[in-house]
């Protein structure tokens, strides 16, 4: 499954990821937005629970394949 954000760019998420990003429980963030009832007085406030927790685990799989090429350059 390929997943594009708007500041993190595409990532590839397979195995127990996909299962987890396509149950029930997270697909239902879809339609809870971050900031609440803000997005109704500013559009650009929009950004719904289930983007940020998108945008959280692929910030995390970021930081986890840059840790995994720092270390592996410091290894003798």
């Amino acid at each position: 499954m390929k997943i594009t954000d708007k500041m993190y760019g595409e990532f590839t998420v397979d195995g127990i990821l996909e299962e987890l990003v396509l149950s029930c429980p997270v697909q239902r963030l879809k339609g809870v937005y971050q900031g609440g009832a803000s997005h109704l007085v500013n559009e650009k406030w929009n950004v719904t629970r289930y983007e940020h927790s998108l945008g959280v685990m692929l910030l995390i799989k970021k930081t986890e394949w840059f840790l995994g090429r720092t270390n592996s350059r410091a290894a003798p």
